[in-house]
């Protein structure tokens, strides 16, 4: 059977794009960074994105952009080789000018068989560390991204602290690494959304202070510290508004989340949502009035900033990575706090409710930075 259908033959380059997942597998992070890049690259370029996970496309190669899957996530570890081989099958199908790498496990033969661009976001080592991993999945990781970083043609980074991390740390030539800012997509509801928050005339009179976390459940991202700073706060009165949360994100410490809120006995002030649509996800963005990032380690580049920033939304960050670069990005719209449950109270103790102008100058900010 022909799985592929051919793509027009014209003069635009091909692009073949290798994550760890699909956004909705696991959204944020790097699949919602390479979603976004796909968009942007298929202006102009046809775009072919491969990784695990149920893909919207399936296995056909469309016009402009496409999504591949190579295979079922949950089985990587155990069919890896089988993975592989089927990923090099669809390159050599495809036919790609360039290919970029997100992710080196899902991809590590194809730094040996082809000239690669590797996206660097952070090394594995603070990944593994925050998750506990054994030491034998480290090593194997650590000698996998190493590797990757030797063979590659060229490596971008998304951050300034990620981009010295490689000259200082991994002595890679400095003319080798070069600087990419994400790019964001603006969805069609975009204007609705906003039509309706400036319909709200916000003051910073007589509010309470509606906080939303958007997270993946793992130790790293620092939800759970986040979620124990909140109940200190609320229970001792610290916070200088009433106020409630809302988690948005689902992964392997859900339930124990979902335990702590209980047992707090505050759940008419803490909301646990798992996945929702990107619709519904951005409006409640639009409608919060601080976006809470508490990440403990690696944090590549700070995605959710930028997608709260640009709803008029500021956000309250860890002192992790590149997570104060971007704030500063932002002309400083937006807090930092230290990580862990003691920084995260500090830091929501010192939130306000801001008004219409704040808003509306983060919007220009963001846009300012990162759109074009």
């Amino acid at each position: 059977m022909n799985y592929y259908k051919k793509i027009n033959k014209d003069n635009r380059k091909k692009i073949a794009i290798i994550s760890s997942t699909f956004p909705y597998v696991k959204r944020g992070g790097v699949p919602t960074f390479v979603e976004n890049r796909g968009l942007y690259l298929s202006q102009k370029c046809k775009v072919c994105i491969f990784a695990l996970g149920i893909s919207n496309s399936g296995s056909l190669f469309f016009e402009n952009n496409s999504e591949i899957s190579i295979g079922n996530n949950r089985k990587f570890k155990f069919l890896f080789i089988l993975y592989w081989f089927r990923l090099i099958s669809y390159i050599l199908k495809f036919k790609p000018d360039i290919i970029e790498i997100h992710n080196v496990p899902v991809a590590f033969p194809l730094f040996f068989l082809f000239k690669i661009n590797y996206f660097f976001h952070g090394p594995f080592l603070y990944e593994a560390q925050a998750e506990k991993q054994n030491i034998i999945k480290l090593t194997i990781g650590t000698i996998f991204e190493y590797l990757a970083i030797k063979s590659s043609n060229k490596i971008y980074c998304i951050s300034k602290v990620f981009q010295s991390l490689l000259i200082k740390t991994y002595k890679v030539n400095y003319q080798k690494v070069k600087l990419k800012n994400p790019k964001i997509k603006l969805e069609n509801y975009y204007d609705k959304i906003l039509e309706i928050k400036n319909s709200k005339n916000l003051t910073n009179n007589n509010r309470s202070l509606r906080l939303i976390t958007i997270r993946r459940l793992v130790r790293r991202t620092g939800v759970q510290d986040l979620l124990q700073a909140y109940i200190y706060c609320y229970q001792n009165n610290i916070l200088p508004y009433e106020s409630t949360l809302e988690i948005i994100g689902d992964g392997p410490l859900y339930e124990n989340i979902n335990n702590e809120i209980n047992f707090s006995n505050m759940k008419n002030n803490i909301k646990l949502l798992r996945n929702i649509s990107n619709y519904e996800r951005d409006k409640k963005i639009a409608f919060s009035d601080w976006n809470i990032v508490p990440t403990k380690s690696l944090e590549g580049f700070g995605l959710v900033v930028i997608e709260a920033g640009i709803l008029g939304t500021p956000s309250l960050v860890t002192k992790v990575d590149a997570l104060p670069y971007v704030i500063k990005n932002l002309n400083s719209y937006g807090e930092v706090c230290e990580k862990g449950v003691q920084g995260l109270i500090n830091g929501l103790s010192n939130l306000y409710a801001y008004d219409t102008n704040y808003y509306k100058s983060l919007i220009k900010e963001t846009k300012k930075f990162y759109f074009k």
